[in-house]
């Protein structure tokens, strides 16, 4: 007998069943074709302004493992990469706690008069965040979760890009690609030493923590209007 998704993907006590299972497999999957940053920051210092060394750089860029999307940017590239990561917590220097996370960068890429600049920003999403999108949104439960988890970071980093986030009683919001936003924290983060890059901010590069899905049954109504306002902007 063949079951249709169809047929149970609004199941409830079904989706509580898979969730572990299948933000389990996204990390795994992940860790497998992890994105080698230090090679690609290598690779991109090669940047020229003329458009089909652009585009040489791209396709090289693009078939790197690990890394989910090359597109053009306003002055240069705009390149998504994906990692699993060990995310170490603190406040005030003092560690709080550590777990793993499925982390995504943007490096937007330019050409400057003296070299290359990148503009550098991420997002990670901890398992339980991954297992509440399983949960509580409407994403096709017999396919892998990974490829979902992709378009979520992108969707993450793009809004922190263009100001898309907002707040709530302390807690900071991005819009998702599902029906629904993702919660979390804005946190600065260290660049990794072997990246070779230096960062102009002493307190790090930009780091959305990600906590939980909200659908809309779970938003807060300051938060549901928020979130609809903010679709009406768009």
């Amino acid at each position: 007998m063949q079951i249709q998704h169809s047929h149970f993907a609004t199941n409830a006590s079904l989706r509580t069943a898979l969730k572990r299972g299948l933000a389990r497999q996204a990390m795994s999957h992940a860790a497998q074709a992890e994105g080698d940053v230090a090679a690609l920051v290598r690779i991109s210092t090669n940047m020229r302004p003329n458009a089909k060394a652009m585009q040489r750089l791209a396709q090289q860029l693009a078939s790197r493992k690990g890394v989910v999307k090359v597109a053009k940017g306003d002055e240069g590239l705009v390149v998504f990469v994906r990692n699993v990561c060990q995310i170490r917590n603190q406040i005030d220097q003092q560690d709080l706690f550590t777990e793993t996370a499925l982390v995504y960068t943007r490096f937007a890429i330019r050409c400057l008069r003296t070299g290359v600049g990148y503009h550098v920003s991420r997002a990670s999403f901890c398992l339980h965040a991954l297992e509440r999108l399983v949960e509580r949104s409407a994403i096709a439960l017999d396919r892998p979760l990974l490829p979902v988890a992709d378009q979520e970071g992108m969707r993450v980093l793009r809004g922190l890009a263009q100001g898309r986030d907002f707040t709530e009683s302390g807690d900071h919001f991005i819009p998702a690609a599902a029906n629904g936003v993702w919660a979390g924290g804005v946190d600065q983060a260290a660049l990794d030493e072997d990246w070779g890059l230096v960062c102009k901010d002493a307190a790090g590069v930009p780091l959305f923590s990600v906590r939980t899905f909200l659908s809309e049954d779970e938003m807060r109504p300051t938060v549901w209007y928020s979130w609809k306002q903010e679709a009406s902007d768009r």
